[in-house]
């Protein structure tokens, strides 16, 4: 199917575009990153069913990189925790 395809280079563009927010020190919110990578693999579940199997190893890829971001995100800096006596 040309909708295989179609689909498919348009999820590797995705994929190419999350690239630098991989790489950045800023990441996207935590929620973001969650849905993305929930909808994103239940969308590639879909195009399973349907035989889409181009599309499907793509719109995993994409899947993985939203999981990647959500696990960067929740990971703490290396800043040492300095707890303040102020009163």
């Amino acid at each position: 199917m040309w909708q295989d395809y179609a689909i498919s280079i348009i999820q590797i563009a995705l994929s190419v575009a999350l690239v630098p927010a991989l790489f950045s020190e800023a990441k996207p919110d935590r929620l973001t990153c969650f849905l993305n990578a929930v909808l994103l693999s239940a969308l590639a579940g879909v195009m399973a069913t349907l035989g889409m199997w181009f599309t499907t190893a793509t719109g995993s890829l994409v899947a993985v990189c939203w999981y990647t971001l959500l696990i960067q995100s929740r990971v703490p800096d290396d800043r040492p925790f300095t707890a303040s006596m102020d009163c």
